[in-house]
């Protein structure tokens, strides 16, 4: 998948430790568990604030655990957003975050890694392929404890967030839509290239 040149870094860090997360409000992508995993990281990180960019039928659902867990102070349901707000949103958040079941491919993390911000996923194969764990990102097992315990890393360890965050940078720079599709075009080109019996 590429990235289009819009997604690119910039902007200023929010001053407190920011976690983001992008998708449709549905339950495949457990936005539940990525609000109770961000509880369980601001018992080591107290100014953490979680923000859940999307729209879905999940809303009310998701609003509940913000309401059960007294979380209105440090967790935004921001709704939809213009491009350039999302991409304004990607550049200040300290880290993207996903606690999906399911992806083909991990879109709102290469898009936060070309704007400079590494991830903390769960280990899916759609993740897999867009995260390098342990290089532009984190993949942790999909409970609410791996997550939290993935963000607290992150957040609290500025040297290792650096280095993830060149790491993220990398890894984008090689998912640009022009080599993606000069990749496309060559397993082509080799697949119709005459064979010798």
């Amino acid at each position: 998948n590429g990235i289009p040149e819009m997604f690119q870094p910039g902007g200023k860090k929010t001053a407190h430790p920011s976690v983001l997360v992008v998708g449709r409000l549905v339950p495949v992508k457990r936005h539940d568990l990525m609000v109770r995993a961000a509880a369980l990281a601001r018992s080591e990180v107290p100014d953490l604030t979680l923000t859940i960019v999307g729209e879905g039928y999940e809303r009310e659902h998701i609003q509940s655990v913000v309401d059960h867990l007294g979380a209105h102070d440090w967790v935004e349901l921001t709704g939809h957003l213009r491009e350039d707000e999302l991409v304004d949103r990607y550049q200040r958040a300290w880290v993207v975050s996903s606690a999906s079941a399911r992806e083909g491919w991990g879109l709102s993390l290469t898009e936060a890694a070309a704007c400079g911000t590494p991830a903390v996923a769960t280990r899916i194969a759609g993740h897999r392929d867009a995260v390098r764990d342990g290089e532009s990102g984190l993949l942790t097992d999909g409970t609410a404890d791996a997550l939290a315990a993935g963000l607290v890393r992150i957040l609290r360890d500025d040297p290792l967030r650096d280095r993830l965050r060149r790491g993220a940078l990398d890894r984008a720079g090689a998912l640009s839509w022009e080599r993606t599709a000069l990749g496309v075009m060559d397993v082509l080109a080799r697949q119709a290239a005459p064979r010798t019996p």
